[in-house]
Formats: structure tokens, sequence, C-alpha cells
């Protein structure tokens, strides 16, 4: 049996903020908007935006339960962390150069995990 990758829901509380968060910090496109939900892009690949939270999420240590992340991809992660920062995204733990990632969260506590890597071979 092959399972094939679909889009990533996520699940909010303010579709609004959540929506402008994801475009306008990271530069995700907004592609349909349908029956209350919001679909994304960004790189191929599909973020569906679910107002269902009622909720707001128990923030706990990075990796201490279950949970899903995604990952975004950039080749400076300084230059990327200095960005976040200035824009005030909630960023997880110090800032330390030997670390190949960092873990920022978005409006609804949701992780999103910063990874630097070589792009120039794509």
């Amino acid at each position: 049996m092959k399972f094939y990758s679909g889009e990533i829901n996520i699940i909010c509380k303010d579709i609004e903020e959540t929506k402008m968060f994801y475009i306008e910090i990271f530069g995700f496109k907004q592609v349909d908007e349908e029956e209350g939900a919001v679909r994304l892009e960004n790189d191929g690949m599909y973020y569906l935006l679910l107002p269902f939270a009622e909720n707001d999420m128990l923030v706990e240590k990075y990796c201490s339960k279950p949970e899903i992340t995604f990952d975004l991809l950039v080749e400076n992660l300084k230059e990327t962390y200095d960005y976040l920062t200035k824009n005030n995204v909630i960023i997880e733990g110090e800032w330390n150069e030997k670390n190949g990632n960092i873990v920022v969260r978005d409006p609804n506590g949701l992780r999103i995990e910063i990874i630097e890597v070589d792009l120039s071979e794509e």
C-alpha cells in the first residue's frame, strides 16, 4: 500500500491572525478560501488553516510530548533568527550558532522548526 502526502492542516483559534503570520512572516501565498478555511502554499506544499480551535494550546517543552511539527529550510539561520526576532516571533531557547536549527511558535503556539541547509545544490 502506498500513501501520498497531502496538505498540512493547521487548526487555529484566530484564522486572520494565523493567516497574516504565515503570509507576512514566512511569505506563504493564499491560494483559496472556502467555508471559513484558508489554503496557503509555500514551495509546492499546501497548508489548510481551519478555524476550529476553541481553547489555547498548552505549550510544553519542545519534544517533551508527542506532536507533529513541520520544518522550513533557510540558507542563513543567523539572518533568519535576527529577522524573526525583529518581527516579534516567539523563539524557543537562546540563539546558539552551533545549532543548525531554531524552533518558533505561530500565534496558536504550534511549533515550526527552522533548519539551516545549503540550498545551492537545488
